[in-house]
């Protein structure tokens, strides 16, 4: 347990001796100006873990450092003092005798103090906000931080260089003897124990990025120009840019001035937000140096544990701005956050010419994995983010600052060779960091590496991979419904070996019990270089299908016939045969603009329960076959800002703060089934936002409104989003049987709030379980012109059942639908269930009022 920390003691040690050697003659011939240099290393007595950040320094003097993150430290002095206080959060203070005038090496050992905070509480009894000097002092920092935040300024630019490392934790000398990863071995080389004790971390990804950054005050703009990118990849499995854009987003830039801190995709409240003096206790350490600036050392802690609030310390220049001259945040171990062990945030402030501080380095670790944090498998990740050559007020063309995305990557930026790494650089890359890039090049050679990155394949993505062409995907070999019996499918795609510009998709289904084969073809020709789906798309696409579908079945993230999606609640008899003849053209850019432009045929039959009738002019009931249509269409897609994270198979948005708009329109011609001209509009319009609202959750809102102008039968009418899968869908009517509701104009509101634990953190004992919270509310309104009502021999008759009652409604009375639901999340740090309610028309058949929904989701 003490290996680690003895050879990095050691090394200190042998460090101190070369150095007094070295500098004996000097030192005999300066003796009136003695240096005494204190190294070692701070630890947790009773668990002998490291105690980063801890405050070491001279007894009743402002002079003193801090340790790193590993708890080490080295602490240089001149004065005649001999007595050191060493000091941390939580931990009883110990002092220590030194030796003036030599350099040393000791050990700290810090106990638990559970009264310790007693001792530097203002005053005596209950903490009080009122009348405690810790509490004024964040209130004139929260005051003053409008002057010492960088964006105070007109204009700034900067030098920003970023590094991002992912390690894998505590890998076991039992692995890497496996047989199977015989030839892997090179890979284990690298295994680092230096840098966290008790911890064996193998480097597996690193990314750097070097970028110029312009701001803007008025009107408000921040662009950033990556003029360099750097990344180890093994390129197959994922796509680069979207695992760089994930973790880009867990690893978002704390900003300590912002009253919210976005990080691990949750919401912070900031220890300088106005609300901090609510959901913070604050204690007043001491006074020391950092850096060479006085400094009070003002302690916070969350008033919840398992709120989203930091631990830590606020490092405030003492004088009268009032500035953050160094901040270190980590959360409260029993913070209620999955997969997390350990999290520490470092940032270190320096003053500007114009006397104002400015961040210049900011470094965050966190501890992923499953277990104690101790012997589980997981990841360490770490991000360092350095800025330099600063300018002030120095205003740029109006181009530097124009268009939507926030981050541009300059043409040749993956380019870049050495050379300019090594001028880009402002933090050297350590031994092992340089490995991960040699490493995956390595590991690309090994020929076994092929049978373990189709197997990966298969796992991520359902597909199993041979060269040129993918077979899958396998959760979708069988399924089954009421139409079809048991569906079994067959399916593959080229991959970009075949050919990096062109692929063809296609599969092939057979029902048992309908006895009909589906079948379906798409032909892809990308224009540019980027892989399949990756962002911009450019891209002319042809698609041919004969296939069954389910009205208004919206799947999210699976293919619909996904085996899981099988079981569903009542009846799955109303569906089509549809047939699919495509062309379109799609097109995409930085900005997150996205059109597409086509043509398309369709032809309905109907399946399962469904007839298409209508009567005609003698009064006749006629039974039609199949109905078709034509249709041009443009839809439109702007999300400023997305984050994404690329798979191999689909792109998955990162729900974000910023808006995502969608506007579609399609037209449509040809002749219907009485020989009647077929001419209609269609067009629809939706907004769906995240709103963060600290410390109480997030807020999910989508709104639609769409409109239909002329008269169609059913299958073309708009045919609302009903679920009656078993899994609760996002944005869709979850107690709505399919085709219950249909509309030619409509408008709909759906929220989400998710509380992220913010009411059972509150419990006792059921807080243990780390449980969170969600409601739901989902409305619908719509209606239909007298044309396309059923009747009078213009439009088919809406769906009966074997009884003749009708299946299929609009919206009668002015009545919106309306479904509400509470859930509980994170049951098994997996788990979501909603208890739901349907308001009203609750007189349809086959319909309940109250249901169970289930989501399986992982995140943080």
């Amino acid at each position: 347990m003490f290996g680690t920390y003895k050879i990095k003691l050691f090394g200190l040690y042998t460090q101190s001796v070369f150095a007094a050697c070295f500098f004996l003659f000097p030192t005999l011939s300066h003796l009136s100006a003695q240096i005494t240099t204190v190294k070692g290393g701070v630890i947790d007595k009773e668990t002998n873990e490291p105690l980063p950040y801890s405050n070491v320094g001279l007894k009743g003097k402002s002079i003193g450092v801090s340790s790193d993150e590993f708890g080490v430290f080295e602490l240089n002095y001149t004065d005649k003092s001999e007595l050191i206080v060493i000091s941390a959060v939580g931990y009883a203070n110990t002092e220590i005798k030194v030796t003036r005038g030599i350099s040393q090496t000791v050990k700290i050992e810090l106990l638990p103090s559970a009264t310790q905070l007693k001792t530097v509480t203002i005053g005596s009894g209950k903490y009080r906000n009122r009348h405690n000097p810790a509490v004024e002092l964040i209130e004139k920092v929260i005051a003053h931080k409008k002057f010492n935040r960088l964006e105070s300024n007109d204009y700034y630019e900067a030098k920003k260089y970023e590094k991002i490392e992912i390690d894998l934790v505590n890998i076991s000398d039992s692995l890497r003897h496996k047989k199977w990863l015989k030839n892997f071995q090179f890979v284990f080389d690298n295994i680092d124990t230096t840098r966290i004790r008790n911890k064996r971390l193998l480097p597996a990804y690193i990314t750097e990025t070097a970028s110029d950054v312009y701001f803007r005050k008025s009107p408000e703009a921040k662009k950033e120009y990556v003029q360099g990118k750097k990344q180890s990849l093994i390129e197959g499995l994922f796509d680069g840019e979207g695992l760089g854009a994930y973790l880009q987003h867990l690893y978002a830039n704390v900003n300590i001035y912002e009253s919210n801190v976005m990080l691990l995709n949750k919401q912070f409240v900031s220890p300088i937000s106005g609300l901090a003096p609510t959901l913070y206790r604050f204690y007043i350490m001491d006074t020391l140096m950092v850096g060479g600036t006085r400094c009070i050392n003002l302690a916070f802690f969350p008033r919840n544990k398992q709120d989203l609030t930091f631990i830590g310390n606020l490092y405030i220049t003492d004088d009268t701005m009032y500035a953050v001259r160094q901040v270190k945040l980590t959360l409260p171990p029993e913070i209620n956050i999955n997969f997390f062990n350990s999290m520490s945030i470092v940032q270190e402030f320096d003053k500007l010419p114009d006397f104002s501080w400015t961040m210049v380095r900011d470094e965050t670790s966190i501890d992923f994995g499953i277990g104690d944090g101790k012997k589980g498998f997981g990841m360490w990740g770490r991000k360092v983010m350095r800025l330099k050559d600063f300018t002030f007020n120095k205003p740029r063309e109006n181009d530097i600052y124009s268009g939507e995305q926030n981050t541009i990557v300059k043409a040749g930026a993956k380019k870049q060779g050495e050379d300019y790494w090594l001028d880009a650089r402002q933090e050297r890359l350590s031994k092992t960091e340089q490995s991960v890039y040699s490493t995956i090049d390595s590991i690309k050679k090994v020929p076994d590496f092929k049978t373990f990155s189709k197997i990966s394949s298969l796992l991520f993505s359902g597909f199993w991979c041979n060269d040129k062409i993918e077979w899958g995907p396998f959760s979708s070999a069988y399924s089954f419904n009421e139409v079809e019996g048991g569906r079994m499918r067959f399916g593959a795609r080229t991959t970009p070996l075949f050919n990096k510009h062109f692929r063809i998709e296609g599969f092939g289904a057979y029902g048992l019990l309908d006895e009909r084969w589906k079948y379906g073809t798409t032909l892809t020709y990308q224009f540019n270089d980027n892989n399949f789906g990756e962002k911009p798309q450019s891209a002319i696409r042809f698609n041919y299908q004969y296939n069954t579908e389910i009205p208004g079945q919206v799947v999210q993230n699976r293919h619909e016939d996904n085996f899981l999606l099988s079981f569903r609640r009542g009846k799955n008899d109303r569906m089509y045969y549809k047939k699919t003849i495509g062309l379109s053209y799609i097109k995409e850019n930085e900005t997150g603009f996205m059109y597409q432009v086509g043509y398309q045929h369709l032809e309905w039959q109907p399946a399962g329960i469904l007839r298409f009738t209508h009567t005609d002019s003698s009064g006749n009931i006629v039974e039609i076959k199949n109905t078709y249509a034509n249709e041009i269409y443009a839809d439109f897609r702007w999300a400023p800002n997305e984050e994404y994270f690329q798979g191999k198979n689909r792109r998955r948005p990162i729900v974000n703060q910023y808006p995502v708009f969608g506007l579609h329109y399609h037209v449509g011609f040809g002749e219907d089934r009485f020989s009647k001209p077929l001419y209609y509009h269609n067009v629809s319009f939706d907004i769906s936002k995240r709103f963060y609202i600290a410390p109480i959750g997030r807020t999910d809102v989508m709104f639609e409104a769409g409109r239909l102008f002329g008269v169609v039968p059913f299958p073309l009418l708009i045919n609302h989003r009903a679920n009656q899968t078993l899994a609760y869908q996002d944005f869709s009517y979850n107690m709505m049987n399919n085709l219950e509701f249909v509309s030619d104009k409509y408008v709909s509101f759906n929220m989400t709030h998710q509380f992220d634990g913010f009411i059972f953190n509150k419990i006792p004992l059921i807080k243990k379980l780390k449980l969170r919270e969600v409601v739901t509310f989902r409305a619908i309104y719509g209606g239909l012109d007298d044309e396309n009502k059923p009747g009078g021999g213009k439009t088919y008759h809406f769906p009966e059942d074997s009884t003749g009652r009708k299946l299929t409604y609009s919206f009668e009375g002015g009545v919106p639908y309306m479904e509400a639901s509470v859930g509980v999340a994170n049951i098994f740090k997996i788990l979501r269930v909603d208890l739901i309610k349907r308001l009203n028309y609750l007189d349809h058949p086959n319909v309940s009022e109250y249901a169970i929904r289930l989501k399986l989701r992982f995140e943080f």
